[in-house]
């Protein structure tokens, strides 16, 4: 299937990443900067910075969203679009116009399909008792209010049945990559940054591309 090859190719940069976070967290921004360098010339990638969560990574990602003629969003709740971060979307007026593309997991799952959002549910469930139960109303609520709030230019939703490997956010210079965790939320988990057109953001915009095509679009009242 098409995500497993999209984890493989981006192992490697998560696991060298994963070192350079621990390390780095002793050393100062330049030398964390060089040994970013460092290991991109190893694996090859395109890691621009790690945020170590959500709320570390908040400004740069307001920032780049603020300006960006394209923001894609791979999300499995999408609770995030309605808060701080996401903003900058909602404020554009029409001489600012973006291209949102937002993917969802779909709640009613066909039959014979697998439930990605029931093994997700049981996850939360386990750190988060009571909450698991509430995804898949979150998660139509969520789609709702996107779509009452659309901003000025051109907005899709579709919505996905696939598992949920964390959240992507593409713009037009840097691609965002959140891996969830079995044990707690996305917002707790780091955030790796990879520059435009190089190998990880390309895996990552045809990941985005090829849920993109096999998903449901759904219009809203």
């Amino acid at each position: 299937m098409f995500w497993i090859n999209f984890l493989l190719s981006i192992l490697a940069s998560i696991i060298a990443s994963t070192i350079m976070l621990v390390v780095a967290s002793f050393l100062s921004s330049k030398f964390r900067w060089i040994l970013i360098t460092i290991l991109n010339a190893l694996v090859r990638g395109d890691i621009e910075t790690i945020f170590p969560n959500a709320r570390r990574a908040q400004d740069a990602l307001m920032a780049d969203i603020s300006k960006s003629k394209r923001v894609w969003i791979f999300a499995a709740r999408g609770g995030e679009l309605s808060r701080e971060t996401f903003s900058p979307l909602f404020k554009r007026t029409k001489q600012y116009p973006v291209e949102l593309r937002v993917l969802l997991p779909i709640t009613n799952i066909p039959a014979g399909q697998y439930d990605w959002i029931e093994l997700r549910s049981r996850e939360i469930e386990q750190f988060d008792p009571g909450s698991g139960n509430v995804l898949r109303t979150q998660i139509d609520a969520n789609a709702m209010t996107i779509a009452a709030r659309q901003p000025h230019g051109d907005t899709k939703i579709r919505r996905y049945n696939a598992p949920q490997i964390g959240r992507i956010i593409l713009t037009d210079r840097y691609a965002y990559f959140t891996p969830y965790q079995p044990d707690s939320y996305g917002k707790n988990s780091a955030m790796y940054q990879f520059r435009y057109g190089g190998p990880f953001y390309r895996s990552l915009l045809r990941f985005f591309a090829q849920v993109w095509e096999s998903s449901k679009e759904v219009e809203y009242p």
